[in-house]
């Protein structure tokens, strides 16, 4: 067999042949991970510009404030 190219294409790299590469969407607890990730990261940012003494559990309902604010803009954009 004679390989014209060379890299991770040429011999059939497994990490070429993800699900998601193939159009397929992040499952369910994915989505939901990188939403709380990225919704208690952007809660302390804001908390933290307008206090810097706030209680952390204002950055928690924040966070799930902003998570559920996630979960509705995608239903508004997935219903039909």
């Amino acid at each position: 067999m004679h390989l014209d190219r060379v890299g991770p294409l040429a011999i059939g790299c497994p990490c070429l042949t993800n699900s998601r590469l193939e159009g397929e969407d992040l499952i369910g607890y994915q989505k939901l991970i990188i939403r709380v990730l990225l919704g208690l990261g952007l809660a302390v940012v804001i908390v933290r510009m307008f206090d810097k003494s706030m209680a952390p559990h204002y950055i928690a309902g924040l966070a799930i404030i902003l998570v559920g604010l996630a979960y509705f803009m995608e239903y508004l954009r997935t219903r039909k």
